[in-house]
């Protein structure tokens, strides 16, 4: 019930049905970093393809940045993932870029983020 509630409020907040489980990115790749680029909402459901990226694209020389700057929503459940991931990896390995430029709904640290109204 918790997962159909969430999906629902995520439909309010303005995920379109098909984005719900599809990941919009691209990936820039050079000899030993990564950027993965991550547009539209980013959210508990469509996590698990970014984790496949990552994993991809992590070599033991590799550093993968995350660029969220198109995104327009970043769920808690999805942050949650990526600092674990980052410990796993190690801080150096994993960079999140862009946070900054969307809204934090609360003052935690992985708190759900969203697109700043201008």
């Amino acid at each position: 019930l918790g997962l159909v509630v969430k999906l629902i409020l995520h439909l309010i907040r303005g995920v379109k049905f098909n984005e719900l489980f599809h990941l919009k990115s691209s990936v820039i790749k050079d000899r030993d970093s990564a950027k993965i680029v991550l547009e539209g909402p980013v959210i508990f459901t469509n996590y698990s393809s970014l984790q496949t990226k990552i994993l991809n694209l992590q070599g033991s020389n590799t550093t993968v940045k995350i660029d969220v700057t198109n995104v327009s929503l970043l769920d808690h459940t999805t942050l949650s993932c990526l600092e674990t991931l980052k410990q796993d990896l190690g801080d150096e390995k994993l960079f999140i870029h862009g946070l900054n430029r969307l809204n934090a709904v609360s003052t935690h640290k992985l708190a759900t983020h969203k697109t700043m109204k201008t």
